[in-house]
């Protein structure tokens, strides 16, 4: 299997677990949350305010991402969907 570098965008308790297991396989795993700091020491910190686009989008410039998988529940995705949803070529 080859690694991939895996972005989740809402490490809550769901985007931490499957942190753990993209990790265990060998990913390398990046967590977007406002408070990096607080996430494990395996999934690599990266802090945004997923209702700022402008922020959001300069910091996965920061990271060579192969793949994003966005973990925030219904209620948030609803309220951040239109700067998620942008092209960040």
């Amino acid at each position: 299997m080859s690694q991939h570098s895996i972005v989740i965008i809402g490490c809550g308790d769901i985007g931490v677990e499957l942190g753990r297991r993209l990790h265990q396989r060998g990913h390398k795993v990046y967590g977007v949350r406002r408070s990096p700091e607080k996430l494990p020491k395996f999934i690599q910190g990266i802090g945004a305010d997923f209702m700022d686009a402008a922020d959001l989008k300069h910091q996965l410039a920061q990271v060579a991402a192969d793949y994003v998988i966005i973990t925030l529940t219904p209620a948030t995705f609803t309220v951040v969907s239109p700067p998620l949803t942008q092209n960040y070529d």
